[in-house]
């Protein structure tokens, strides 16, 4: 999607210049006329402000955080609460759209600011979100789409909108349930760290001073203690490299995929993420 520079001669013989979101000049042309306007020229210009395009090895290998700051699911919710309640009451779209840049949106402002461009600009309120904010998803779009089809947008955003909210509901519950666990493994982890680290050698050369054979359990707990500290910033780099490598992998839609699908395989963690899609798709559906 570009954004073109239009000029027309309206049906009452006045000439009307403005913005307009389209794929090609063909579509804005296209529009133009299906409004009864006659085009006299439709270039393509640059956004203000628009960074150089990068090159396409870089984009492949940019992280999400460096692409499109995304919005809190709770903002999103709200946004679609009120941008439903005022489109029942009648209000057209870039209207409510205007009302809702005027409130004020926080985090959301430039959303609904470019939102609000693309649709005055001809574009449908779908293709107004698409590609704003990681969190305005696949979900979110078809059911815009449904509703614009269905000619009842008003309907399907309340309806998505109590989506979001009691999805966001349980994702808090979840949460909650989780920071014990978390906080446990967490401090379980530094306790071994400080034991493999210090208090182990410590007690080495007692270990050797009494000249009995070891255990194989105190021989490997020795073992390990050499290898934490020798080789525990080596270990720290790999996971970090680890992190920052899936995570620029779960920006491909098939490796998500495919990663999804060994996640649910796993003993523990399957079992709770099937469970934890399940109550989603079950809230819902109510």
């Amino acid at each position: 999607m570009g954004r073109f520079r239009y000029k027309a001669v309206a049906p009452g013989g006045e000439v009307a210049e403005g913005e307009m979101e389209a794929p090609d000049r063909a579509a804005v042309i296209a529009r133009l006329q299906a409004r009864d306007h006659v085009p006299i020229r439709a270039e393509p210009i640059e956004e203000e402000g628009a960074p150089t395009p990068k090159p396409a090895w870089w984009r492949r290998l940019d992280l999400s955080w460096r692409r499109v700051r995304d919005v809190r699911p709770r903002e999103l919710a709200l946004f679609t609460r009120e941008l439903a309640t005022l489109l029942a009451a009648g209000l057209p779209l870039d209207r409510a759209l205007a009302a809702l840049q005027a409130m004020g949106r926080g985090e959301l402002a430039p959303v609904v600011a470019r939102t609000l461009d693309r649709v005055r600009g001809g574009a449908a309120l779908s293709a107004a979100l698409t590609g704003l904010a990681p969190s305005i998803g696949d979900f979110y779009l078809a059911m815009v789409r449904a509703g614009e089809a269905g000619g009842r947008l008003d309907a399907a955003l309340d309806r998505l909108a109590d989506y979001l909210e009691r999805a966001g509901e349980l994702a808090d519950k979840v949460a909650s349930a989780l920071v014990y666990p978390i906080v446990l493994l967490v401090a379980t982890a530094l306790s071994l760290a400080l034991l493999l680290a210090y208090v182990v050698p410590q007690f080495e050369q007692m270990f050797r001073d009494a000249g009995h054979a070891l255990p194989f359990a105190t021989r490997l707990l020795v073992m390990l203690s050499h290898l934490a500290r020798e080789w525990g910033w080596a270990a720290l780099l790999l996971l970090l490299a680890g992190l920052i490598w899936l995570r620029w992998r779960l920006n491909h839609p098939a490796a998500r995929q495919a990663i999804d699908a060994r996640l649910l395989h796993l003993p523990l963690v399957g079992p709770l993420a099937a469970a934890m899609a399940t109550a989603v798709q079950a809230v819902a559906s109510r």
